[in-house]
């Protein structure tokens, strides 16, 4: 095989994986229609877009979309957006809010995304991360981008037991 042939075949698969994160990113995330179900009020300075039933990035996982966002700036107003389910509370003051249910006993990727201009200075802030939801709990799940600590925070919390520390593990790429 050339290396002209090993070039192009590689810009092919960067493209093709560029066109399935902004596919992702371009739609809603599609709720579970059936088993067992956690509700999750998701509320950020970013862009949160969710990849159900993965523990890895896998933009074209079916339901993968975007749950809510406070700049609108990647798929406009996402539908979920100041939607209520009745979970407890409220989330912070001056962040997005959207409350949706999520599959329970199954990872959930939550992906972060997100962009500060201060003057001449651009901050960004990018991760993923993911947990298991427990059937029947609601959650609240604070992701924010902390440009004056200089980082992106992840703050998930069990509604019901406050005080117990929710797991999060990290993600990369799914293999192919």
């Amino acid at each position: 095989m050339s290396k002209t042939t090993i070039a192009i075949s590689l810009l092919v698969v960067a493209v093709l994986s560029g066109c399935a994160e902004m596919s992702a990113r371009s739609r809603d995330y599609v709720e579970p229609s059936d088993g067992e179900t956690a509700r999750v009020r998701f509320s950020t300075n970013g862009d949160l877009t969710l990849i159900p039933e993965r523990n890895c990035t896998d933009w074209s996982a079916p339901g993968a979309g975007v749950v809510t966002s406070s700049k609108n700036f990647i798929v406009g107003k996402p539908k979920y957006i100041d939607r209520k389910l009745g979970i407890p509370g409220t989330g912070p003051a001056g962040m997005a809010s959207a409350e949706a249910t999520v599959r329970a006993g199954k990872p959930l990727t939550v992906v972060f995304d997100s962009y500060e201009a201060i003057g001449d200075w651009r901050y960004t802030c990018k991760g993923s991360f993911a947990f298991i939801p427990k059937a029947g709990e609601d959650y609240q799940l604070t992701v924010r981008h902390d440009v004056g600590a200089g980082y992106c925070r992840y703050e998930p919390t069990m509604l019901s037991n406050p005080t117990q520390r929710v797991t999060i593990y990290k993600t990369e790429e799914c293999k192919r």
